[in-house]
Parts: C-alpha cells; sequence; structure tokens
C-alpha cells in the first residue's frame, strides 16, 4: 500500500532504485514499510500515506480483473507498457526496448506473442 500510495516521478526506474536499495539494506530476506519509508526519505521523497484500498483487493470492478489468470495479467500489463513506450518514442523501437530495460529481441518477442488464453 506504502508503494502504491507514492507519485513515481522517475516511473519504473525509481520504484527500482527504491526496492533495490531497501533490499541491500535489509538484513532478512524481507523488507518492511519502514525500510521503505526511509529509503524514500533519504531519496528526497516524503512518503505519501497509503489509502485505505491500495493494497487491498477491490469489491468493484477491479477486484473482478484481479481475478483473472496472472499470465493474463501479466501480458496485459505489458502490453500496454510496451505500447505506452513506443507512443512515447515515436515508435523507435530501440529507445523503446532501452527504456522499458530490455533487449530488442525480447521487445519483439513480446510485440508477437498472441494474448494469453484464459481457458488455461
Amino acid at each position: 500500500a506504502l508503494l502504491g500510495a507514492q507519485a513515481w516521478r522517475g516511473n519504473i526506474r525509481e520504484l527500482r532504485n527504491v526496492l533495490e536499495q531497501a533490499a541491500m539494506r535489509s538484513e532478512t530476506l524481507t523488507v518492511d514499510a519502514e525500510q521503505l519509508r526511509q529509503v524514500l526519505r533519504e531519496s528526497g521523497v516524503e512518503p505519501a500515506a497509503p489509502t485505505p484500498d491500495a493494497g487491498g483487493v477491490s469489491t468493484g470492478d477491479d477486484g473482478a480483473a484481479l481475478l483473472r489468470p496472472l499470465a493474463v495479467q501479466v501480458a496485459e500489463l505489458e502490453r500496454r507498457a510496451i505500447a505506452a513506450a513506443l507512443s512515447l518514442h515515436g515508435g523507435n523501437k530501440l529507445a523503446t526496448a532501452r527504456h522499458l530495460g530490455i533487449s530488442r529481441a525480447t521487445l519483439y518477442e513480446r510485440m508477437e506473442q498472441p494474448l494469453a488464453n484464459p481457458d488455461k
């Protein structure tokens, strides 16, 4: 919920950096909210208060979407991220791949994948 409440200025790169910093500083295999708050503050961000439903499953339309198979949800999210990055970079696939942190070959592979079959 804490991570979901943040307005990530640097998008996925900023989120990745916060998670990496928290993981490197943790003495256990888990990272708790207080460690995340500390990393956020040290990076110059005052942690936003989590919203009541940010970490839970919604009972509305969004809740039904979360009940679909995980593979379908991940594939859908990847497609949206790729489409947004392609739009941002004017269709330049190399720039898109770099922006997403994947190889150009992986980008082409993900673009060619059919939508996941929810019946599987």
